[in-house]
Formats: structure tokens, C-alpha cells, sequence
């Protein structure tokens, strides 16, 4: 039988219903977690603040380079040479 409840993460006193995880990733996760003698709820918070801090600077990085790119436009003549050098597999 699969149960398909949601995983249920505790974060402080508050429980939060983050995502349905199908069961063979959670077995696979499980596993991995035996190996490295973890606990399963601080491998999730853990995976969770690793992925919200690279998304945060994902985002910032994009935020300077339309930063640096307001600040100083491409001229016409950059845009025509990376025009002509560019290979759209047509």
C-alpha cells in the first residue's frame, strides 16, 4: 500500500505541509540518511535552506547583471557583432 500523505516538517512548534514526496525518493532519501547517520527532519531543513540561499543568489545575480546592463546599454554595434557570431541551429 502507498501512502500518500504529505511529509510533514516541523519547524519550530509549527507544522507545515511542504510536499508530497513519492515513495521511492523518500526510500532513496531514507537510505541515504541510514548511511550518513541523520536525522531525516534536519536533512530536509537543511536541503530547504541550502535551496532557498542559491535561489536567493540566483536572483541577485540576475538583479546586477539587469543592474549593470540599465546602467551601461549595449551600443549597436555590440549587438550586430554578437548577431553575426551566433549559431541558432536553424
Amino acid at each position: 500500500m502507498v501512502d500518500n500523505s504529505p511529509l510533514i516538517l516541523r519547524a519550530m512548534t509549527v507544522l507545515i505541509n511542504i510536499v508530497n514526496i513519492d515513495e521511492t525518493t523518500l526510500a532513496e532519501v531514507d537510505e541515504n540518511i541510514r548511511v550518513l547517520h541523520q536525522n531525516r527532519e534536519e536533512v530536509f531543513r537543511q536541503g530547504f535552506l541550502d535551496l532557498a540561499a542559491k535561489l536567493k543568489r540566483e536572483a541577485e545575480v540576475a538583479r546586477q547583471y539587469a543592474d549593470a546592463y540599465r546602467k551601461h546599454p549595449q551600443t549597436a554595434e555590440e549587438v550586430e557583432e554578437w548577431a553575426e557570431i551566433q549559431e541558432w541551429g536553424d
